[in-house]
């Protein structure tokens, strides 16, 4: 899912390195965000994907 967010196609094509590691982060910022905020693993989980 990292790499969609970074902006990959899901139907194939090319993408780069760099959009797939921030990618990465903004799942992990948006993780620490819902953990902080105390939200149950239910809603964490619809709001992840």
């Amino acid at each position: 899912m990292a790499a969609v967010i970074g902006g990959t196609s899901i139907f194939g094509g090319r993408g780069v390195y760099t959009g797939t590691i921030l990618g990465a982060l903004i799942l992990a910022v948006l993780t620490t965000l819902l953990t902080i905020l105390q939200m149950p693993e239910g809603a964490r989980r619809i709001l992840s994907g």
